[in-house]
C-alpha cells in the first residue's frame, strides 16, 4: 500500500509543462508552467512525492 506526503501532476503540452503539487490535506504546494529545459531542474528541487510502506 502506498501513502503519500505530497502528490504531483504534470500536464504535457507541445512547448511547456504545467506542474501542480499538493500535500495530503489538499493544500497546493506548487503550480508552475515551465519549458521543457527547466522541468528537470525544477522537479529536482521538490520533495519526494510517494513513500511506500
Amino acid at each position: 500500500m502506498s501513502h503519500f506526503n505530497y502528490f504531483y501532476g504534470i500536464y504535457l503540452a507541445k512547448l511547456s509543462f504545467s506542474i501542480h503539487g499538493e500535500d495530503r490535506r489538499g493544500k497546493p504546494l506548487v503550480h508552475k508552467t515551465l519549458s521543457h529545459l527547466k522541468l528537470l531542474k525544477e522537479m529536482a528541487k521538490l520533495p519526494v512525492g510517494l513513500r511506500h510502506s
